[in-house]
């Protein structure tokens, strides 16, 4: 698929915010900052149904939103060598091996002492089906 030498891959954060990734066999993390271009995802939606609640001597109807559809903006084209960070869901529904997001599954994130997270230790891919790198 693509060569083994790490220095050959690029990645391109598609998010507004800087990406901290941190390894465990490093001792700082790597900032990625923002490209300038931010891969978002537009839902169109509709009402599926409403809960009504009573709130003290108001009622209210809370919506429930079923998403219908969905379009991807500015997701660039493929390039060799060339990885692109998102958000989990912009990954999720590309459908391409070079969309990837940052891994928050909770074994996979650093935490400062009041938990919140700081960086994650590696990126996830939902469409990548072989290594880049030989065993």
């Amino acid at each position: 698929m693509r060569g083994s030498n790490l220095e050959e891959f690029e990645l391109i954060n598609l998010t507004s915010h800087i990406i901290r990734l941190h390894p465990p066999d490093v001792d700082r993390p790597l900032l990625i900052s923002p490209s300038g271009l931010v891969a978002r995802v537009l839902n169109t939606q509709e009402v599926v149904d409403y809960i009504p609640i009573r709130n003290n001597e108001s009622h209210l109807s809370i919506p429930i939103m079923k998403t219908v559809s969905n379009e991807l903006k500015c997701l660039p084209s493929r390039v060799e060598g060339r990885y692109y960070i998102t958000s989990g869901i912009f990954a999720m529904l590309a459908g391409r091996d070079d969309v990837l997001c940052p891994n928050t599954d909770n074994a996979e994130v650093v935490r400062d002492e009041f938990g919140n997270v700081k960086a994650t230790k590696s990126l996830l891919s939902f469409n990548m089906g072989k290594k880049l790198l030989p065993e």
